[in-house]
């Protein structure tokens, strides 16, 4: 009988990621890790899972910011200001 041939094993490229974290960040970190029974990569990459399963293809949706978060309070304070005029004029009546 002859001998099959060993499938070649698909190769994996990983990237490697480093940030700092301060001392109390370390800390909690190891602290989440411990209560949780997990490694810190597991746990980091766990946190941002929602990230990692997006297909990379798609670029990532903006955040809409408008340019002046002021106006929000400006329509408010508008709204409320219409609805005087028309409690006045309905008083009036």
């Amino acid at each position: 009988m002859a001998r099959r041939k060993k499938k070649k094993q698909a190769s994996h490229k990983f990237s490697t990621v480093t940030f700092k974290l301060g001392r109390l960040q370390k800390k909690s970190l190891d602290q989440h890790c411990k209560a949780r029974g997990l490694t810190q990569i597991k746990l980091v990459k766990k946190a941002i899972e929602d990230y990692l399963s997006l297909p990379y293809e798609q670029p990532a949706p903006k955040m809409f910011i408008s340019p002046n978060q002021l106006d929000l309070f400006e329509e408010a304070l508008r709204a409320s200001e219409a609805e005087e005029v028309y409690q006045e004029k309905s008083s009036e009546n």
